[in-house]
Order: C-alpha cells, then sequence, then structure tokens
C-alpha cells in the first residue's frame, strides 16, 4: 500500500517482506517471530502516526482507524497463536511423563 511518503512506504513494505517470512517459519519458531513482529507494527505504527502528523496527511484519521483493526486482528491471531503453543507445551509434557 503505497501512500507516496516514502518512510511509511517503506515500513509497510519491510511488514509485507516481515508477515511473508513468517509463513516460512516452523510452528517452533512462528510463535515468539509473531510475538516480536506485533510488538514491532505497534511501534511503526506509532512513528507514522507520529510523522503523518508532522505532514499533515490528509486521511490520518482513516489511517490510524485502519492501524487500529489491524492491530486488533494481529492481537486476536496472537491469543490463538499463544493458546496453540500452550497447548502442544502440555501435550509434549504430558507425552514425556506417560512415556
Amino acid at each position: 500500500m503505497a501512500l507516496g511518503v516514502p518512510a511509511i512506504d517503506e515500513a509497510h513494505e519491510a511488514l509485507f517482506q516481515e508477515l511473508a517470512r513468517l509463513g516460512q517459519l516452523s510452528d517452533q519458531h512462528f510463535s515468539v517471530a509473531f510475538r516480536e513482529l506485533i510488538a514491532a507494527v505497534e511501534r511503526d505504527f506509532r512513528e507514522e502516526e507520529d510523522l503523518m502528523e508532522q505532514i499533515d496527511f490528509p486521511s490520518l484519521a482513516k489511517h490510524r482507524e485502519q492501524h487500529a483493526r489491524l492491530l486488533s486482528g494481529l492481537h486476536h491471531a496472537w491469543a490463538a497463536v499463544d493458546q496453540a503453543t500452550w497447548n502442544r507445551v502440555a501435550m509434549r509434557c504430558r507425552s514425556c511423563r506417560n512415556g
């Protein structure tokens, strides 16, 4: 999604590249990488919104709404990823005790 602001466009491209990289990770590494992605996105969105304020970006309110929706989706997805991770750990622990 190009906005015509180089710093923001570059940040968006980096986000898309990171999402593609996540798809290549094993389950073992995905959980940690996904949590790190969320933290990076939150930081990047704050910086992006600050920059947009400085340049009087005309669609700032709409863009903030888009950020909020995306972050909400990421947090909801994280809850499922976290639960799946704990379920796998519990299964392994049971297997070790019973095996």
